[in-house]
């Protein structure tokens, strides 16, 4: 980002796989964060071919174009400036039917490479937030439904802590934008980053601040409850 000249990469393997965050959600969550923190649009990514666990063989491409000057800007990200509904996806093999209630307006991807898989996530722009439920090879109708039901208990937590406290990023983009922040803090020292954002916080989340601080020495991360559960969290630098 801080380069002279735009950059390309293309990454081989797992676009969609258990326990990490789908191309999705990087698309639609974690690059517009980027472009949002830099105030332009210096990062873009593209689907090639998409690639499930356990079989991969996907593959995307990362644009980065050079923003302005050598040096990472502060940023704050505390409240929604755009509100937009929640994105539902749903990824399934062509021989599966589909026997049970799914959220409205999602939308459904079928394709030849998977074994047997299903996929729903919900994001909700811009900031970001996320929940991915998932099953395989292949999961009884029971199991689905247990996994649908804990994204909808999951995204109903979220929509009642926010109705009282925005909280713009979630547990999944916590730990990825720690880095952010710390080389805008070594880049200006004398400014100051902080989002707010839904406990818990990760064990991704504190080891990336332990990490960045033996890089920002002697600048310390902050982190403070908004309420008085452990429901939001505001981390500083």
């Amino acid at each position: 980002m801080s380069l002279k000249s735009p950059s390309e990469v293309t990454i081989i393997g797992g676009t969609h796989v258990m326990k990490a965050p789908s191309f999705d959600f990087f698309k639609d969550v974690f690059v517009p964060t980027i472009n949002l923190i830099h105030g332009k649009e210096i990062v873009t990514a593209k689907l090639g071919r998409p690639g499930y666990f356990p079989r991969g063989g996907g593959d995307i491409t990362v644009s980065v174009y050079p923003s302005s000057g050598n040096s990472f800007p502060h940023f704050t990200l505390k409240e929604f400036s755009v509100r937009k509904p929640y994105k539902s996806i749903l990824h399934i093999t062509p021989n599966n039917n589909i026997p049970y209630d799914i959220p409205k307006d999602t939308e459904i991807r079928r394709n030849q490479n998977l074994t047997a898989y299903e996929v729903i996530s919900h994001s909700k722009p811009p900031y970001g937030f996320s929940y991915v439920s998932e099953g395989r090879k292949p999961p009884s109708l029971q199991e689905l439904e247990q996994n649908i039901s804990n994204v909808t208990k999951e995204l109903r937590k979220f929509e009642q802590t926010e109705s009282s406290i925005p909280i713009p990023i979630d547990y999944h983009m916590q730990d990825q934008l720690i880095i952010y922040m710390t080389l805008a803090k070594i880049s200006e020292p004398s400014g100051s980053s902080s989002i707010r954002t839904m406990g818990p916080l990760t064990d991704h989340t504190l080891s990336a601040i332990y990490t960045a601080e033996l890089f920002c020495v002697p600048h310390k991360f902050t982190i403070t409850k908004v309420n008085d559960s452990d429901e939001v969290f505001d981390i500083s630098i």
